[in-house]
């Protein structure tokens, strides 16, 4: 049984909604480009802004470092218990101290050789600064931060042109330091022996002193 010729629409009968390609609706409307992914929430962390959701920042709160897209955030925090033995096979903890938290933060740049080269040289600047930095997420701040590794890939599978590097960062403890005022000048200062001391024939003060009364 032969079956009726359908007619084909020169252009589809398809509403414009998400997740609907672009596609030419007639002959004087071309399909727009199409948008770019969207990777969550990820934000671009060279957006400016008075208050940015994520960012590393320097002490003066100035980006220290920019790229594409924040790809990832990663925390590590640990407390130290401290046990002694008991008899018999036993053990007692007594103390519980916190150590200094890591931070693991993951960048992508793409753009230009140029804004790559940028990109690598902000890196390595961040890499031998002594200074310290605050990374700046929209649920919290971590402080007095500094950058003790650096690794960086570009895959085929993720385009030649884009760099992800990842970058830790190790909380730095500030300790308190000493005040000191109306100090006198070091060479002022009265000598103090620091070691052994040559021995000297006593005088005679110190050899009268030393005689019991009456001795020869």
């Amino acid at each position: 049984m032969a079956y009726p010729p359908v007619t084909v629409p020169a252009f589809p009968n398809v509403p414009v909604a998400l997740g609907v390609p672009s596609l030419a609706r007639s002959i004087f409307f071309p399909p727009t480009p199409t948008p770019p992914p969207v990777f969550g929430d990820s934000l671009s962390a060279s957006q400016s802004s008075s208050s940015p959701s994520w960012a590393i920042l320097d002490a003066s709160n100035n980006p220290a470092i920019t790229a594409d897209v924040f790809v990832s955030f990663e925390f590590s925090g640990e407390y130290r218990i401290s046990n002694f033995p008991l008899e018999p096979d036993a053990f007692e903890s007594y103390d519980k101290v916190q150590q200094p938290f890591q931070c693991r933060v993951v960048l992508s740049q793409g753009g230009t050789n140029q804004d790559r080269a940028q990109f690598l040289t902000d890196l390595e600047t961040l890499r031998a600064s002594f200074d310290f930095y605050t990374i700046f997420t929209p649920e919290a701040s971590y402080e007095n931060v500094n950058v003790e590794h650096v690794d960086y890939s570009r895959k085929s599978s993720h385009g030649v042109t884009l760099l992800t590097a990842d970058i830790w960062f190790v909380q730095i403890r500030v300790q308190a330091t000493q005040q000191f005022s109306s100090t006198a000048a070091p060479d002022g200062a009265s000598p103090t022996s620091g070691g052994p001391v040559q021995a000297q024939p006593p005088t005679s003060a110190q050899t009268a002193a030393v005689q019991p009364p009456g001795g020869s």
